[in-house]
């Protein structure tokens, strides 16, 4: 069998342990290599700017925290998309760093989650129901990794207030200036309509606030192999993301149930979910399919397998290299059965 490998403009297929490093490739070839996997590597500039013709494969790629580069990752991605078979598909991909597209896709899967609105700039807030609006809410910056960007928010004038602070368009200043001058000095210049529009553009979510959280559940899933990752809040926050209160405990029997069935639903090859348990009920928070943080699994010293309906407790520590081309294989099986 053969396998397209797509590499970023540094031939690297991320991310390690740091968002600047490439996972060790040669490490997955030899996977590959057992499994009668014959792997291609070319890069997404030569894929676009060359006459290599790519139709008909099973590919596998990279993408990026940097948010201008995974623009131009995207529309690569999209136009191979049409021809070829993507690992993961290109819906998973377009949700990475991207948390609204990750709300749309939970209702797609019918994921039981937090309720939320997706919004595209400060004039929608005023679109919602206002008896919905039930405060405190979670504010989230579309884009952004850990817990940057996040805020909760306990009235509508603070919320509206953080919108600004997050949506300010770099000219701001100009543009009030500009505004000031037609409108009070070059009259005939002032277009009222122009002015009216809403200058906070940006995307964000409001999400319920979950009470009664002091901790929740970072969850990394590779093939059958689940690792997790107990974070307890920081002190005086809410955000358990970027705290350093980290260990690695048994989660309880329903985190484990949750995590499959969302594994389940997602359809891919690893996942990396962050969920919430409050003693009651387990709500997904964020999840990302591609280029995620992979701290849990390399400093895990145990992972959970499920085979048949049964966990299994399996007390060693993975290599993630192993496991993420170990998934592929996997993966790649179900999709050509």
């Amino acid at each position: 069998m053969n396998l397209i490998m797509l590499t970023d403009y540094r031939g690297f297929f991320r991310q390690q342990l740091g968002r600047w490093e490439s996972l060790d490739k040669n490490k997955m070839l030899e996977i590959f290599n057992k499994n009668d996997i014959s792997v291609k590597e070319y890069n997404f500039e030569e894929v676009i700017n060359s006459n290599i013709e790519l139709k008909n494969k099973i590919i596998i790629y990279t993408s990026s925290q940097d948010l201008e580069y995974k623009k131009y990752i995207d529309d690569v991605l999209y136009y191979l998309s049409k021809n070829n078979i993507l690992i993961p598909r290109y819906d998973i991909f377009k949700a990475h760093e991207n948390k609204g597209y990750q709300e749309i896709l939970k209702k797609e899967f019918g994921i039981k989650s937090l309720d939320n609105y997706y919004l595209g700039n400060l004039a929608g807030v005023d679109l919602l129901d206002k008896d919905k609006l039930n405060f405190p809410l979670i504010l989230k910056k579309n884009e952004g990794a850990g817990s940057s960007n996040v805020y909760k928010v306990s009235t509508k004038n603070k919320l509206i207030q953080l919108i600004k602070k997050i949506n300010k368009p770099s000219n701001y200043n100009i543009f009030t200036l500009k505004k000031y001058l037609k409108k009070y000095i070059f009259k005939n210049k002032y277009k009222k309509e122009y002015y009216k529009e809403d200058i906070f553009s940006g995307e964000f979510i409001l999400q319920e606030f979950m009470a009664g959280l002091d901790d929740d559940w970072k969850i990394l899933i590779f093939g059958n192999k689940y690792y997790f990752l107990n974070r307890k809040t920081r002190n005086n926050d809410f955000r358990a993301s970027g705290s350093g209160k980290f260990s690695y405990i048994d989660p309880p029997k329903e985190v484990l149930e949750y995590a499959n069935e969302i594994f389940k639903k997602l359809d891919v090859p690893f996942i990396s979910l962050d969920v919430g348990y409050n003693g009651e009920e387990c709500n997904l928070i964020e999840f990302q399919g591609v280029h995620f943080g992979p701290y849990t699994l390399i400093n895990s010293p145990w992972y959970y397998e499920y085979n048949n309906g049964e966990w299994t407790k399996i007390n060693e520590k993975s290599n993630l290299e192993q496991e993420y081309a170990n998934s592929y294989v996997k993966y790649i099986n179900k999709v050509i059965e």
